[in-house]
């Protein structure tokens, strides 16, 4: 959930990540063009940038933990640990 906020440097130091946060608030600024004037502000645009950035924190739970769950619930095993055991 980390990395929602953060992001790695080229010299490899942690750093605010202005591209991804930023990103949710002109997007959530944007998208108040396609509402009605009355579904427009300040509030939803922070309403809408803080889902943008909750979405993305469960997505990369979601790509961290997946071949766990993956495991766990087809009870498929890895090729190349199938392999190996032979």
């Amino acid at each position: 959930m980390e990395q929602e906020f953060t992001c790695r440097t080229d010299k490899g130091k942690r750093s605010f990540n202005w591209a991804n946060v930023l990103g949710a608030f002109t997007a959530g600024g944007i998208s108040n063009i396609y509402y009605p004037s009355t579904d427009r502000g300040a509030s939803l645009t922070l309403s809408r940038s803080a889902i943008a950035l909750a979405y993305g924190s469960v997505g990369g739970l979601v790509d961290e933990f997946w071949p766990d769950i993956n495991r766990k619930l087809f009870h498929r095993k890895d090729k190349n640990s199938v392999a190996a055991q032979h």
